[in-house]
């Protein structure tokens, strides 16, 4: 498997379980896998889910855009909190940033808000879904026997059923991060839980996209194999 590209990204230092080869397969894409930061008791609710989606207006998300219904776009970051609430697939398209404790926080290119570690914990999620399509908004930083109030915990405190988001800096490419989005919000839609629909969708990813993908990173034009870990397993799941 191939992270040579860790030019791209120095601040990736670790390997994620899911890109782990098994008899050739990559073990995310052949098994659901789901993680767990302590003992959970959230389930989907059996009421139907609505939508919800912020999506920076400077960020390619054509793919994204299209899994969604137009009502569920909100038009600025204070709408999509008002908006936020219990029994919603939610999709949030931002920057996040590298932080510890309820310093976490999702902002547009332009550096307003779109949410943080607070005011998820200060929200009612019960039931709902969160993808989170931003750099870090998945990764625990700080000393590790610290208190972890990262925007995961504090959405699974509020009562998310589950989280899907970054570990570390997601490419900005409609070929592989657009692509992968996209199928998790389809499937979502259709009733899965937030691991089982991020498994189907890297299972589809690696099965329909088309190499080379080529984006753009801080160190110029990158392009590698729809299978290198760097296009894909970057994006985990949380319940």
């Amino acid at each position: 498997m191939d992270f040579s590209n860790s030019i791209y990204m120095l601040s990736i230092n670790h390997l994620p379980i899911e890109a782990l080869l098994v008899n050739g397969e990559p073990l995310g894409a052949k098994h659901i896998i789901e993680r767990r930061l302590g003992p959970s008791t959230n389930t989907n609710p059996a009421t139907p889910r609505s939508t919800l989606a912020f999506a920076d207006p400077l960020v390619p998300t054509q793919q994204q855009r299209q899994a969604m219904t137009t009502k569920a776009l909100a038009a600025t970051p204070e709408e999509f909190r008002s908006r936020l609430g219990p029994a919603q697939d939610v999709w949030i398209c931002a920057h996040g940033r590298a932080s510890t404790g309820l310093g976490a926080v999702l902002e547009t290119t332009e550096e307003d808000l779109v949410i943080d570690a607070a005011h998820l914990l200060g929200t009612n999620l019960t039931g709902s879904n969160l993808v989170l399509e931003s750099c870090w908004a998945g990764r625990q930083f700080g000393r590790p026997h610290s208190e972890r109030l990262s925007l995961v915990t504090a959405a699974l405190l509020a009562g998310a059923e589950s989280v899907t988001a970054g570990l570390f800096p997601l490419p900005i490419s409609q070929s592989s991060t657009g692509l992968l989005v996209s199928l998790t919000l389809e499937h979502l839609s259709a009733g899965m839980t937030g691991p089982e629909a991020l498994h189907a969708a890297r299972s589809g990813y690696l099965n329909t996209a088309t190499d080379p993908i080529e984006f753009e990173s801080p160190r110029g034009k990158v392009s590698l194999n729809r299978g290198a870990p760097l296009l894909w397993a970057g994006l985990v799941s949380y319940r």
